[in-house]
């Protein structure tokens, strides 16, 4: 059995660990499509057509509920990496 470390994943504790150490914030999106999901990355542009609505998530008041996201510009996070605060 291959562990999902060995596979270069994080699990959400880990994630969200590292999130509040560096200082940004994990978008949170649900995909059928996994290269379109490839291609957002920190920092791409996009466009998402949906419902604003009321947010059980702990920390927010709102959430969109997409039904539709354009990719207008992708950013490599290799070429374009962000700097940590502080």
């Amino acid at each position: 059995m291959v562990s999902y470390k060995e596979l270069g994943l994080v699990n959400t504790r880990e994630m969200f660990a590292k999130a509040i150490k560096g200082g940004y914030a994990i978008p949170a999106f649900n995909f059928n499509n996994m290269e379109q999901l490839k291609k957002i990355t920190t920092g791409a542009c996009i466009g998402v057509t949906g419902a604003l609505v009321s947010s059980l998530g702990s920390g927010q008041s709102v959430e969109i509920q997409a039904k539709e996201i354009e990719i207008f510009g992708e950013a490599d996070p290799e070429t374009y990496p962000l700097q940590k605060k502080g």
